[in-house]
């Protein structure tokens, strides 16, 4: 799913899908912003993860987002065939929709079949979600787990640090790791404080009994890595 999250401006705190020639939010009461209506598409910066992109609506409105890489290609593409071709809608367009609602029912039915066959055999220990979190945190930045450093546990959380040789800055980050699935949150340094779960990089927990590891797969790159507990 192309994925749109909005950090700042209007919609602040919404999560939209690009769905051929809109932005949707919803399921039976959707909202749509026809990319017609958007006037302006600024790609403001990129990370490793994530793209930082500004849109412009005809009515005024405007807002910020991040964005995968291949979610950013497709709004481009689909702004640079279909954008600032504005009709004066009023935005978001409200509409119905039967179709979803019937997918969103077959979604929770997968849902509930991924939590019910999701729970962890082993009954982790700090020591091994510091572990875990360390191997996570290396899978994800390309970093060995022997500069990275357990500096707190507090609340059932693991955080964690290194120290990144380029340049000799601190980059932190905490672990939630329960129900058999592990997620992060990286802090946030210009604003001094931790920023929002990545639920798009969790992992599911598989443990071996006869081997005593942990496995889970990196969620861009596939790649498995296998923990010894």
């Amino acid at each position: 799913m192309k994925n749109i999250q909005i950090i700042k401006g209007s919609f602040s705190g919404e999560t939209w899908r690009l769905e051929k020639d809109s932005m949707v939010i919803g399921f039976y009461k959707l909202r749509q912003i026809p990319i017609s209506e958007v006037i302006h598409l600024k790609k403001l910066e990129v990370t490793k993860k994530e793209h930082f992109v500004e849109f412009s609506l005809s009515d005024g409105k405007n807002f910020i987002s991040t964005m995968s890489k291949k979610t950013y290609e497709a709004c481009y593409a689909s702004f640079i065939k279909l954008g600032n071709q504005p009709k004066n809608l009023t935005l978001p367009v409200c509409k119905k929709s039967k179709s979803n609602v019937v997918w969103a029912g077959l979604g929770i039915l997968f849902l509930i079949g991924m939590l019910s066959g999701g729970e962890q055999d082993k009954e982790l220990v700090t020591s091994e979600k510091s572990q875990l979190c360390k191997a996570y945190i290396g899978g994800l930045f390309g970093k060995p787990t022997s500069i990275i450093d357990n500096y707190k546990n507090a609340e059932g959380l693991v955080y964690v640090r290194y120290i990144r040789s380029s340049d000799h800055t601190a980059w932190s980050y905490v672990c939630d790791v329960s129900g058999g699935k592990m997620v992060w949150a990286g802090w946030l340094a210009d604003s001094q404080s931790w920023g929002r779960w990545r639920y798009e990089d969790e992992v599911k927990l598989n443990y071996n009994s006869t081997s005593k590891k942990m496995a889970f797969t990196i969620v861009d790159t596939g790649n498995r890595i296998e923990v010894q507990l």
